[in-house]
């Protein structure tokens, strides 16, 4: 559960910077195109954006999905499916112990083992 608030609030911080949204409009559930108006062109900019976020590539663009919840579960099960199938490890950080920890804490960046 820790991954997928991190991997949300990441998502919605990049809709933040990349779309000039305000957060309290924001929620798991909120619509990407009914609520916050993107059209196609700013899914596949989305898309782009969530693959240099994530380092991943995602096998379908996100404007498949309609929340900001089922954007987040498209980008963990897209993660693990890169995990899986190059043996790339996933290396995360808590900031609370300061060191490099295994899941579930925070996923930060993905590097070849």
């Amino acid at each position: 559960m820790r991954t997928y608030n991190r991997v949300e609030n990441r998502i919605k911080n990049l809709i933040i910077n990349e779309f000039k949204l305000v957060r309290r409009y924001l929620s798991p559930e909120t619509n990407l195109k009914e609520d916050l108006g993107l059209d196609e062109y700013d899914m596949i900019f989305l898309s782009l954006a969530l693959e240099n976020e994530f380092q991943v590539i995602l096998e379908q663009q996100v404007h498949n999905t309609f929340s900001i919840k089922d954007t987040a579960h498209y980008v963990i099960q897209n993660l693990l499916k890169a995990r899986r199938a190059k043996n790339i490890m996933l290396i995360i950080y808590s900031p609370a112990s300061n060191a490099l920890e295994p899941l579930p804490y925070w996923i930060i960046f993905l590097t070849k083992t």
